[in-house]
């Protein structure tokens, strides 16, 4: 509010404008000012009259009034001050000022002193020497204002002093010195700014990304965890999604994306979560669980925090699960059907084998119809042995590991096709077109009985109708995979049953007198191997078999496969 001109005209004269802009002496003078004020009233107060009359009878004395005001303000504030005239002496302290450097003077009795003899007393109480220092520098440049310089004693208390000379029409008339108590305040603060070191130390170094948000999205914090770059981090303050996408030269969906979640999170004032996704260069996929979650006081909404947690091992975790459960399902219906197949096998066999056995003793059959029961006796031992034989191999690629060793492909093929050449009287014609430019390293003892299946089936289904029935075998051998595709002109496989040729007891034709599980075990053994087998076959026509199974010289530090 405005001053009274004559207290106006008064500050102008004695007080420059850093005092003038004190608070304390701010109030003083809205305090000093209504005075004035009050006194430029008509006096029909019989108070006022009564206060006049004890002066003067016909005037009023303001400065007197100012002056008791002042001296009564002052001599209350709870901050310490002390005014000294250009001598150097003391003009006037407040009860405080006596109270924190004289407890054992009266106010009185340290009037008259001089700034050396009250310098001298508060350097007893002053704690470090480079303080001392400090505010004696202030004395000497005393006619200069002086503020926030912060003294600590030796009893722990911490005071704010500030120094401001007084002049009248430019000239030094002397000093004023104020000194306030901030020990609190001061431990209040260390306090809060070692929490503040504390939480963001902790949040610095949590395995986490963690962010702070204000109100429109835009960052107020994010932590190394989330952005490793310090330059993105300091430059990423203040700014929001948009900026960070745009400064990285990427795509802004995933901008879009929270931008949208932020708001449906403040809108319902509720925690939302995401699972992002990132691909990394090598095109494996890092997965993050991400939160946003606001916080209100009030019910005004102060700060989003956001966090995230790398959660890709427990995805991969989850996934192998998954794979595992899927294994141990397919695992049970294998079990749950082989044990039926297997049982039907291995009795129909031996259910033969006892009835012919019991026809020749009872009906005591001799000559050539003994020879044709014998012949079928004979026959179901073969499709005995031939399953146990089966469920030995089987049993044999589930329970042992993978044995790598150099193979020889050629010789594997052949070896397997003269071997049951002999099925149809040698009609069938092999070829074997080879393209070996690496030594090929597998666990040879799977490739040949996966090789022999599928040769023998070459040879037993071929098609009695064709003239130059053929199998022809074409090996493509590199440092990394080995192909090998097996191409017949036998009967064929409908469309129908080419899916279900590699499941377990699956006979496509009425010539199979196996068990079932030839197939089955061929592409249970190339899994082993980490390859994979794939069938084309046309009904009449013939069928494709090709077999892709890498090449192991790698992994057994063979750099060069030809050595």
């Amino acid at each position: 509010m405005p001053l009274h001109k004559k207290l106006a005209a008064q500050i102008k004269d004695y007080i420059n404008e850093d005092l003038a802009k004190n608070p304390d002496l701010q109030k003083f003078l809205a305090a000093v000012n209504s005075t004035y004020e009050e006194f430029e009233q008509p006096q029909n107060s019989s108070v006022a009259q009564t206060k006049v009359s004890s002066n003067t009878p016909n005037t009023i004395n303001i400065h007197e009034i100012v002056e008791i005001s002042f001296n009564t303000l002052i001599a209350n504030l709870q901050k310490a001050v002390v005014l000294f005239n250009e001598s150097g002496n003391v003009l006037f302290v407040n009860n405080s000022f006596s109270s924190m450097f004289y407890p054992d003077f009266k106010r009185n009795q340290i009037f008259g002193t001089t700034i050396k003899n009250i310098e001298e007393e508060i350097f007893k109480l002053i704690k470090r020497q480079e303080t001392k220092i400090k505010f004696t520098a202030c004395l000497i440049d005393g006619k200069e204002s002086r503020s926030n310089l912060l003294i600590d004693l030796k009893d722990a208390r911490i005071l704010d002093c500030s120094i401001i000379p007084i002049t009248k029409n430019l000239h030094y008339i002397g000093q004023l010195w104020i000194f306030n108590d901030v020990t609190e305040t001061i431990k209040s603060r260390e306090i809060l700014s070692e929490n503040k070191k504390l939480t963001e130390e902790i949040l610095d170094n949590i395995p986490a990304d963690v962010a702070l948000f204000d109100l429109e999205h835009k960052y107020l914090y994010v932590n190394p965890n989330a952005i490793k770059s310090n330059e993105v981090r300091n430059f990423i303050i203040g700014k929001d999604d948009f900026d960070y996408y745009r400064f990285k030269g990427m795509d802004n969906s995933k901008a879009i994306q929270r931008r949208k979640l932020f708001k449906q999170a403040v809108e319902k004032k509720t925690t939302i979560e995401w699972l992002d996704e990132h691909k990394k260069a090598d095109g494996s996929s890092v997965f993050m669980l991400r939160r946003f979650n606001p916080y209100f006081e009030n019910d005004e909404l102060k700060y989003v925090f956001g966090y995230a947690i790398d959660i890709t091992e427990l995805k991969h975790y989850e996934q192998e699960l998954l794979t595992k459960n899927a294994e141990l399902e397919k695992l049970n219906a294998e079990l749950d059907a082989f044990v039926y197949s297997t049982s039907h096998n291995l009795r129909s066999p031996l259910t033969s084998i006892k009835g012919l056995v019991d026809l020749i003793v009872m009906d005591e059959v001799s000559g050539e119809e003994l020879e044709v029961y014998i012949e079928k006796i004979n026959t179901s031992i073969e499709r005995l042995d031939s399953t146990i034989y089966d469920i030995i191999e089987y049993s044999k690629n589930s329970r042992l590991a993978l044995e790598t060793s150099l193979v020889n492909i050629e010789e594997l093929i052949k070896n397997g096709f003269n071997d049951v050449a002999f099925f149809n009287n040698g009609n069938i014609a092999l070829t074997v077109e080879a393209d070996i430019k690496a030594a090929l390293y597998s666990d040879e003892k799977r490739l040949n009985s996966v090789i022999n299946n599928i040769i023998e089936n070459a040879v037993k289904y071929y098609d009695e109708d064709k003239l130059n029935p053929y199998l022809k075998v074409a090996i493509k051998v590199t440092e990394q995979a080995c192909e090998i595709i097996f191409e017949d002109n036998g009967i064929g496989i409908p469309n129908d049953k080419q899916e279900k040729v590699f499941e377990m007891f699956y006979r496509h034709s009425n010539k199979s007198f196996g068990s079932g599980l030839g197939l089955f075990i061929v592409k249970e053994m190339v899994g082993k191997l980490n390859g994979t087998i794939s069938l084309q076959s046309t009904e009449g026509v013939g069928t494709t078999v090709t077999l892709k199974i890498p090449n192991e010289a790698s992994s057994l530090g063979i750099l060069d496969a030809n050595n």
